[in-house]
């Protein structure tokens, strides 16, 4: 309505005629209305790709392992700095690592040949992970930048910058369009990968965020800060709980 005032201020302005205010206000109301559901609907349908996604591992058993049983199988060496994190590839016997050397490198199981290796964060990478699909990969570091990298097209696909500090922990949302992401700066950030940019911020820990997590096929995002305490949120909401 306050819009719609406005509008017919500079309407007789510009000279138009009484009887000629109403049609356009009806329409200028109308426009505005529907511009305001249209952002409404996008951020609906953000926030709906973080629910209704089957869990394929429901009807799935899994065999206890025996641990007598477990035994070193080998030593993967090609890192010219500390190891920081591992992943397994969610499909294939594939392993990835990050280094403090930078960098990330990629290894064919069991016999330890290096695959691939990404290059381009400026500090070291703190944390790597694979997505779902298993055809790209997430990397962070203590640039404070999170890097994707896309398998086919063996590059970087691209880089999410918002956290202040480095950023020391990433999870993939079980449907693969989110990524949620740690940081020394007291926060954790949920990245819409579609759009590669921050869907929104979680702010309460008074320490560095040290991991993050979601809880498999939901919506919450698990946090564990330097704190001492660990925190539990609605990514949808961005309240927590």
């Amino acid at each position: 309505m306050l819009h719609g005032l406005g509008f017919a201020t500079a309407l007789g302005e510009l000279g138009v005629q009484a009887g000629e205010k109403l049609p356009a206000l009806i329409f200028f109301n109308i426009g505005v209305e529907a511009g305001q559901l249209l952002f409404v609907g996008a951020i609906m349908a953000t926030l709906a790709g973080l629910r209704g996604v089957p869990n394929r591992f429901a009807d799935v058993v899994f065999e206890p392992v025996a641990a007598h049983r477990l035994m070193q199988s080998g030593t993967i060496d090609g890192h010219r700095a500390s190891v920081a994190a591992a992943a397994f590839h969610p499909r294939k016997a594939v392993l990835c690592t990050a280094s403090d050397d930078m960098s990330w490198r990629m290894w064919k199981l069991p016999e330890g040949t290096a695959l691939m290796s990404g290059k381009g964060h400026t500090d070291w990478v703190s944390d790597v992970a694979f997505h779902p699909e298993g055809d790209s990969l997430a990397s962070a570091s203590g640039d404070g930048d999170v890097r994707l990298w896309d398998f086919k097209q063996g590059t970087c696909a691209g880089v999410l910058k918002g956290h202040s500090r480095a950023v020391w922990s990433i999870a993939y949302h079980h449907s693969g369009g989110f990524l949620a992401s740690a940081s020394m700066d007291h926060s954790l950030k949920l990245w819409d990968l579609s759009r590669q940019q921050c869907a929104i911020s979680l702010r309460g820990h008074v320490d560095s965020v040290n991991s993050v997590c979601f809880k498999p096929f939901s919506s919450t995002v698990c946090s564990a800060s330097g704190d001492k305490t660990i925190s539990l949120w609605d990514a949808r909401s961005g309240l927590c709980s």
